[in-house]
C-alpha cells in the first residue's frame, strides 16, 4: 500500500529497546509527520524522532489510578484527530506488536473507521515471540492464550491437556493504572485455575529483557502458592510464565502447560476492557 493512500500507521517497536524495529516499521516512520509514542523507554522516542517525525509521548498519560480504558480511548482520539487534520501520515507507536493485547490500537482502528480514515497496521515482535525464545519451545503444535482478567470475567476453563499462556496477572481485575512495585494478589485467578490444575503444578515465572542492560530471568513455584507476585522482580518489564513439562508420546516435542503474563507497564497493554 502506498504511503499516500495510508491516513494511520499502527506500529510496535518490538520488546528489545530499539533493537526490535523492523526496516518496515522504520521506513513507515520515515513518511509520517507525527509519532503518536505509547512506550515509556526514552531511547525509542529518540530513535523515532531521529526519522524525522514530531514525537508525543503519549506514556505520560499513564497516572496513577486513572482507568487504563479511558486513556486508551483518550490516545485513539487524539492520534484520528491529528490524522484529519494532517495531508501526510501519522503514526501510533507501541511497546510489542500493535495487536497482541494493546487495547489503544483497537480504539484506533474503530475510530478511523468511523471517521473514513486508512489505518495500516505493520507487523512486529510481540512479547509471546520472546517468550518462546527465552523459553527455547515451540507452541506451534497447539496453544491457548488468554487474558487474565477476561479469563475470570468469562469464567473460561483452560484445557490442561493443551498449552496455555495467560497474560497480564499483574492487572488482574484491576482497571486503573498501577505503579506501586509491592506484590499483587492474583489469588482469583489462581482459585480460578485450581478447578482445572493440581495444587503442585509447576510453575515457572519469566522476565523477558525489555533493554540492553536488562537480562532474562525464570523461577519456579507450585501454582497453588502463587497468591501474590511481584510485578517487577527482576526490574524491568516481566512477561510471568507458568508451565509443566510431561512427555508426550509421538511427537519430537515437549507437552508443555504454559501460563504467562505481560505486565501492563508495556504500555498500551490489552486490560479488562477488552
Amino acid at each position: 500500500m502506498p504511503a499516500d493512500s495510508v491516513d494511520i500507521y499502527v506500529l510496535g517497536t518490538g520488546i528489545f529497546s530499539t533493537l526490535h524495529f523492523t526496516t518496515e516499521t522504520l521506513q513507515a516512520l520515515r513518511v509520517c509527520r507525527h509519532a503518536f509514542v505509547l512506550h515509556d523507554d526514552l531511547g525509542v522516542h529518540a530513535r523515532i524522532a531521529a526519522l524525522g517525525p514530531r514525537v508525543h509521548d503519549m506514556a505520560d498519560r499513564y497516572d496513577a489510578g486513572r482507568i487504563r480504558r479511558d486513556i486508551y480511548v483518550e490516545i485513539a482520539a487524539e492520534v484520528v484527530a491529528a490524522a484529519s487534520q494532517c495531508d501526510e501520515p501519522v503514526a501510533l507507536v507501541v511497546h510489542g506488536h500493535p495487536l497482541f493485547l494493546v487495547s489503544a490500537t483497537e480504539y484506533l482502528l474503530e475510530l478511523a473507521r468511523g471517521r473514513q480514515l486508512t489505518a495500516r497496521v505493520l507487523p512486529a515482535v510481540s512479547s509471546f515471540d520472546t517468550l518462546l525464545a527465552d523459553l527455547e519451545i515451540d507452541l506451534g503444535y497447539g496453544v491457548q492464550i488468554f487474558d487474565a482478567t477476561t479469563l475470570l470475567e468469562h469464567a473460561w476453563m483452560p484445557n490442561p491437556e493443551v498449552p496455555t499462556l495467560l497474560f497480564q496477572l499483574t492487572t488482574t481485575l484491576i482497571g486503573e493504572v498501577v505503579t506501586e512495585t509491592e506484590s499483587l494478589t492474583i489469588e482469583p485467578l489462581v482459585k480460578h485455575l485450581l478447578l482445572a490444575y493440581p495444587y503442585d503444578h509447576s510453575c515457572l515465572v519469566l522476565h523477558s529483557a525489555t533493554h540492553v542492560l536488562d537480562v532474562p530471568g525464570v523461577y519456579a513455584t507450585p501454582l497453588g502458592g502463587s497468591r501474590r507476585i511481584r510485578p517487577w522482580s527482576f526490574g524491568g518489564d516481566p512477561r510471568y510464565t507458568f508451565r509443566r513439562l510431561d512427555p508426550f508420546a509421538g511427537c519430537h516435542c515437549i507437552r508443555r502447560s504454559v501460563i504467562a503474563a505481560r505486565c501492563t507497564r508495556e504500555c498500551g497493554s490489552h486490560t479488562s476492557a477488552s
